[in-house]
């Protein structure tokens, strides 16, 4: 089967097509082929930032018990990196494995 290319049809401000044309100039190339490597680049970027954000809450899927702590000292919080003080209630994820995770009341 053949590769077929796909045309978008989008309104863009006036501003906006003159960046575009003045970057596409600038890059001695179309304004076609500026913007699908545009939409290329976004594409492979919002991928990859989107997998990141899965693998981080993928990680505690593995949690079988939770329960509520109070601590010896500061500790971050696994989900968001805020510092939960020594002597704060926290609640601690665990795994099977014994792996143990910590979250502020916020994220908890």
């Amino acid at each position: 089967m053949a590769n077929r290319d796909y045309i978008f049809n989008i309104r863009i401000s006036k501003e906006t097509y003159e960046k575009v044309r003045r970057e596409a100039k600038e890059n001695a190339e179309s304004i076609s082929n500026l913007l699908r490597k545009v939409i290329n680049d976004g594409l492979d970027i919002a991928s990859s930032v989107s997998s990141e954000f899965r693998d981080k809450e993928n990680k505690f899927k593995n949690i079988v018990s939770y329960y509520n702590v109070k601590l010896a000292r500061d500790i971050p919080c696994s989900r968001c990196g805020t510092i939960i003080k020594s002597s704060k209630d926290a609640t601690v994820g665990e795994t099977n494995s014994g792996r143990k995770y910590y979250f502020c009341a916020r994220c908890k």
